[in-house]
């Protein structure tokens, strides 16, 4: 449930802000992230903030 909660608002300020996750996040490292649409992330269930 909370994790729902989280990608639900991750996904709204992704929609407002218009910027890249992985610009922000700790993990924007080819052998650190898992995530495919990696530069261009707008939701990532992985996201941690610098």
């Amino acid at each position: 449930m909370l994790q729902r909660l989280k990608m639900f608002f991750r996904k709204l300020f992704a929609l407002e802000g218009g910027e890249f996750l992985c610009d922000r996040c700790k993990y924007n490292h080819p052998s650190t992230c898992t995530v495919r649409e990696r530069p261009n992330v707008r939701v990532c269930a992985d996201y941690k903030a610098k």
